[in-house]
């Protein structure tokens, strides 16, 4: 029997009196993730209760219709080992691109191993693309939620449960008063509460721009499915 694990993420705001869901996405268990999560049954687990926040983005320098070899950026998002980029991330064209060469100093011209699917804008936001080999290194720009009361934390889970046969789903809350004008690149989870410390489980391109006073709800999906 294969058990199959898969990390379902969806963000909603607090829209008048209803949750309205902005934003879903899945995203990747990490190599420790992976082992991490295999020693549970022993004990041995040490669970990543605590949201990692990451803004490290750039944007595009021109638009670009569909099917074109090359894009440029204002900045170069990508960390050693990386060859593959997240155009438009968190929008309806995203796409994932792979780049076999980098050049210049700002702007930096990305060249890709096959054409662009969806057609991009100036100013669209680029991320680098999560990898399995993903450390808590990678994360660059981690943010605070809240400077003020909660300096140089992360946001703690706030409930679960379990919505089906297999799953659980983790929720995490933030005050519209609290990540003001922060933009999520990249979401994930790790085992300590403390910016800098402990290790990181999962990892997502996200695109998600907290730029209103709505309250948000994350929540994150496990499920367990066997083959």
């Amino acid at each position: 029997m294969k058990v199959h694990v898969t990390v379902a993420w969806a963000i909603k705001e607090r829209i008048g009196n209803e949750w309205v869901t902005i934003l879903e996405k899945f995203n990747l268990l990490t190599t420790y993730g992976l082992t991490a999560f295999a020693a549970a049954p022993s004990g041995g687990y040490v669970a990543p209760v605590y949201l990692i926040i990451e803004q490290t983005k750039t944007t595009l320098v021109s638009s670009y219709i569909a099917g074109v070899s090359s894009i440029q950026t204002v900045a170069d998002p990508t960390i050693g080992g990386d060859n593959q980029l997240v155009l438009g991330v968190g929008q309806v064209g995203q796409e994932t691109v792979t780049y076999s060469s980098k050049t210049g100093s700002g702007p930096y011209t990305f060249t890709l191993t096959a054409p662009t699917i969806n057609p991009h804008t100036s100013g669209d936001f680029v991320c680098r693309a999560v990898r399995s080999a993903d450390t808590l290194a990678s994360v660059v720009s981690e943010a605070q939620y809240d400077p003020t009361y909660a300096a140089g934390k992360r946001v703690a889970q706030t409930a679960f449960y379990s919505p089906a046969t297999g799953q659980n789903t983790m929720q995490f809350f933030i005050a519209g008063i609290q990540a003001t004008s922060i933009y999520f690149s990249h979401v994930g989870l790790a085992d300590s509460p403390t910016i800098g410390a402990g290790n990181l489980h999962n990892y997502a391109a996200f695109g998600y721009n907290h730029n209103n006073t709505n309250d948000v709800e994350i929540d994150v999906t496990w499920a367990l499915t066997t083959s």
